[in-house]
């Protein structure tokens, strides 16, 4: 059986990016379109950044943290989810490169605890959450 896919893509400032969350089975886990289009975000945000557009990649992490919601959270509060306070910090910041790796940071983990929520549907992200091979969710 072939895995369902889901894609996403953003844009901002002359910038774009796809990407996809994939999964076993026939129905795509719920929030996978914010997911998808996440993980484009973060895509974005991580090419901007490289490039010392801080403010783009600012934009754009806040753009996919907005997309994902809160589909990530475990239902039993079983994994502890500290961005909240990350965020807050990346808000204070007054050096821009801070701010833009705390808010690409977050989307990030976010992203993989969205992973972990759906682990047991063998959620994978194209291109990998954290740019390896292996993203660390999925089967």
């Amino acid at each position: 059986m072939n895995p369902v896919r889901v894609d996403g893509e953003a844009a901002l400032s002359g910038r774009t990016a796809t990407a996809a969350v994939s999964a076993r089975g026939t129905t795509a886990p719920g929030g996978a379109e914010g997911a998808a289009a996440a993980r484009a975000w973060l895509a974005l945000a991580e090419s901007a950044r490289a490039d010392g557009d801080l403010d783009t990649a600012s934009t754009a992490a806040i753009a996919g943290i907005d997309a994902l919601g809160d589909t990530y959270v475990q239902p039993d509060g079983s994994v502890e989810d500290s961005s909240r306070l990350r965020l807050r910090a990346a808000d204070a910041a007054t050096d821009p490169a801070h701010r833009a790796t705390l808010r690409t940071r977050t989307l990030e983990d976010r992203l993989v605890m969205f992973g972990w929520r759906h682990a047991d549907k063998g959620v994978a992200f194209d291109p990998p959450v954290g740019g390896s091979e292996d993203d660390g969710v999925g089967a």
